[in-house]
């Protein structure tokens, strides 16, 4: 009897040596046998990549702490294990240590806080004014070069949610909030953008106040279909002047609302079960009803899930144009789309190299660069100073 007690006892304890062996080992297990994520849905951001292998002994410390960065950020199951971690969290004591990223405002509106988007809200994070020199420079340097090609531009930053209803990001909000960014770089212009900058800033503020219904989520990042549009007319304005002969159908019709089910905000605040209603647009029917793949040569365009670079062609128009963009112009691409004969979309930062490579089959008639007003200095900080990439 006491050999059999023995034995069992024996059995046991090798299954839970197994068992835990085997939950020792999982996260390891599931990083290298699984796909790699490119972003993640929890933190609402890009995942590092792995980095090259360095050829250069001065490599080799950059090249340890990125390879540490993108193993931090790929551990088996981290999604699950951050979602849970901070779903029970909430549940159980009633705390939410996410409010580094969703800000939970007035009236239930939620707002995004990552990349110092609160401080820059209160005007903790200026630039010195050689940045914004250098800054104002650069873009005018895209600009001069596109022009000296033949190519029209336009430069459009797509608000961040607290500019256009700052109102409801905290108590006397309007009494705390400093300078942004952007501000400073529309007064170091003296009030007055420079033509090829489109001002949705001034324009939606305008309409937030006029409009009964709302521009943007309430539960995510991003403008609705009524902010785009609002936006995709305004961007029209300069491009109708340089064609006046060419007919753009700028007008789209509004037809009862649609459900928004579950926005980033929403989900980064562990509250999925979140809806609200916007302004439908009624249905454009397509000039072509699929996106089309890029036959061009083109470099460094990544293709992402939900965030792939393509071609729209309507064949009844002309113009050629193409498109650097981010998120916040799936709702514009639509209207845009009806208006050329042909539009790349590219999913990604400005970039000259695309454009020399594309005039080798055509030369576009306009250059558009769409950027979140959240990250419209990173790329210019990033050269400038690497280690105060924020």
């Amino acid at each position: 009897m006491i050999a059999q007690t023995s034995t069992i006892k024996t059995f046991f304890g090798i299954i839970l040596s197994v068992l835990f062996c085997c939950f020792i080992f999982s996260s390891s297990i599931n990083m290298f046998f699984t796909e790699r994520l490119k972003t993640s849905r929890n933190e609402n951001r890009s995942l590092a990549t792995l980095p090259a292998v360095p050829t250069e002994i001065a490599e080799i410390k950059n090249y340890f702490s990125s390879l540490d960065n993108y193993l931090n950020d790929h551990f088996g199951y981290r999604e699950l294990y951050i979602y849970r971690y901070h779903r029970e969290l909430k549940k159980q004591f009633g705390q939410f240590s996410l409010n580094d990223i969703v800000v939970h405002g007035l009236n239930n509106w939620l707002f995004f806080n990552s990349f110092n988007l609160i401080r820059d809200f209160l005007g903790l994070i200026p630039l010195t004014d050689q940045d914004l020199e250098d800054w104002i420079t650069e873009t005018n340097n895209k600009a001069n070069w596109l022009n000296a090609q033949g190519i029209h531009y336009l430069y459009i930053v797509a608000p961040n949610k607290q500019a256009i209803y700052p109102q409801y990001v905290m108590r006397r909000a309007l009494l705390k909030k400093g300078i942004s960014r952007y501000e400073q770089m529309v007064h170091k212009h003296n009030e007055t953008l420079p033509n090829y900058m489109i001002d949705l800033h001034s324009l939606l503020k305008t309409k937030s106040k006029s409009e009964s219904r709302p521009l943007y989520y309430k539960y995510d990042t991003h403008w609705n279909k009524l902010g785009a549009y609002l936006s995709f007319q305004e961007l029209m304005q300069p491009i109708s002047a340089w064609y006046p002969d060419t007919n753009f159908t700028t007008s789209f019709s509004f037809q009862g609302t649609l459900t928004h089910k579950g926005g980033d905000l929403a989900r980064l605040s562990l509250q999925k079960t979140l809806d609200e209603t916007a302004p439908q647009i009624k249905k454009i029917i397509r000039c072509e009803p699929r996106p089309i793949a890029i036959p061009y040569a083109l470099s460094d365009v990544i293709q992402r899930p939900g965030r792939n670079s393509f071609i729209r062609r309507c064949n009844k128009q002309n113009l050629r144009i193409m498109v650097f963009r981010d998120s916040f112009f799936n709702q514009i691409e639509p209207f845009i789309s009806q208006n050329f004969a042909e539009v790349v979309y590219l999913w990604k930062d400005y970039d000259k190299k695309n454009i020399s490579e594309i005039m080798k089959y055509y030369k576009p008639d306009i250059v558009i660069e769409e950027i979140v007003e959240r990250h419209m200095f990173d790329q210019f900080l990033k050269k400038r100073s690497p280690k105060k990439d924020n």
